[in-house]
């Protein structure tokens, strides 16, 4: 399979599975690594709610670590907290084209012998001392589905260390139907990410653009067909794509250098995939800058969800940095449509 062969390419020394989704992959991850008879996963605070989803798919109860609100990376004394508490499993997220620091994860984690999994979903071609998002910890995971850089309409992959005891999971066929249904959901969201198009796109439920609700767990099905295609060619034309989102949070960065909004800089050791770009702001931006694509992308934290709430280990301690983040961080679009002119006019917005 084209697609494996490819993957195989960026990752060696890995077995892959294409699965559904990157939440079907995780929760695959989890499942397959649980040593216990209660698992128990560490997850940042501020994160997409899917994590949580496939956590909660898996069995496992939570723990939340708070984050530092200046560079995404956890507040390690919260981690610690987490650990100390019963956590299992730890699992360390990329935002946004950003990379966490995987290995200082390891190294807090090993002391108390938890197995660590690195959320690769949203690294989008990030690297770190030259190393790609998802080669850093034995379990690790993709997702292709709108907004993670390679989109193929959906689907997600499980990445396994060769020397780890691992029996990859007899998966289902999705239905049918489903490969009409991902068709029609590719040509939706390619035309929704067009700036003329996305405000509109936007106000439509049905499309779920710049939602971050709770979704309860899914049974998982090996990668649609469709999907399989896409992601082929999505992969052949990655490292162009990758090049211009750069460019463009390059222009973020000079433009914004002197307004007063927090970016996030990444450390020298991370070449950023740049997904989205991240900015801080302490005031709502005008009425048009969700047209522009100007959008806050997790506004609660993970606690604020009742479904999450629910599945807690143990009461959290402070979680000020994931609150700030919620409550400030809005992100910035970088896809191949986004053009220098574009680029002025985010910026206008922001400065008004």
């Amino acid at each position: 399979m084209l697609a494996l062969e490819a993957l195989r390419h960026r990752y060696p020394n890995r077995r892959l599975e294409l699965v559904s989704s990157g939440t079907a992959a995780l929760q695959l991850a989890l499942s397959a690594s649980r040593q216990s008879a209660q698992g128990v996963v560490a997850l940042p605070a501020y994160a997409c709610p899917d994590i949580a989803t496939a956590a909660i798919g898996a069995g496992f109860r939570i723990e939340l670590y708070d984050v530092d609100p200046n560079t995404l990376e956890p507040d390690f004394r919260s981690l610690e907290r987490c650990l100390r508490a019963g956590a299992t499993h730890v699992l360390a997220v990329h935002l946004y084209g950003r990379l966490v620091h995987v290995a200082a994860i390891q190294d807090a984690a090993r002391q108390f012998g938890v197995t660590v999994i690195e959320d690769a979903a949203q690294h989008a071609g990030a690297t770190r001392d030259g190393r790609r998002g998802g080669a850093f910890a034995p379990w690790s995971i993709l997702s292709f589905g709108r907004g993670k850089g390679i989109n193929a309409a959906g689907g997600g992959a499980l990445l396994v260390q060769d020397d780890l005891s691992w029996q990859p999971p007899h998966l289902p066929e999705p239905p049918a139907a489903m490969r009409f249904v991902r068709l029609v959901t590719a040509i939706g969201t390619e035309l929704a990410a067009h700036p003329l198009l996305f405000g509109m796109a936007s106000r439509i439920p049905s499309l779920g653009v710049g939602k971050t609700e709770y979704q309860p767990p899914r049974p998982s099905t090996a990668m649609n067909p469709v999907s399989i295609e896409l992601l082929i060619e999505a992969l052949t034309r990655d490292d162009e794509a990758v090049a211009h989102r750069r460019q463009v949070a390059t222009m973020y960065r000079e433009r914004l250098a002197e307004s007063p909004t927090n970016a996030f800089v990444p450390p020298t050791s991370v070449q950023e995939g740049a997904l989205r770009f991240p900015i801080r702001l302490h005031r709502e931006p005008g009425a048009r800058a969700s047209g522009l694509g100007i959008v806050r992308s997790y506004p609660r934290t993970l606690l604020d969800y009742p479904e999450i709430r629910q599945a807690l280990h143990s009461q959290p301690g402070p979680l000020p940095g994931a609150e700030e983040l919620a409550r400030t961080t809005y992100t910035l679009p970088t896809h191949e449509r986004i053009t220098a002119r574009l680029v002025d006019s985010i910026v206008e917005i922001l400065k008004e």
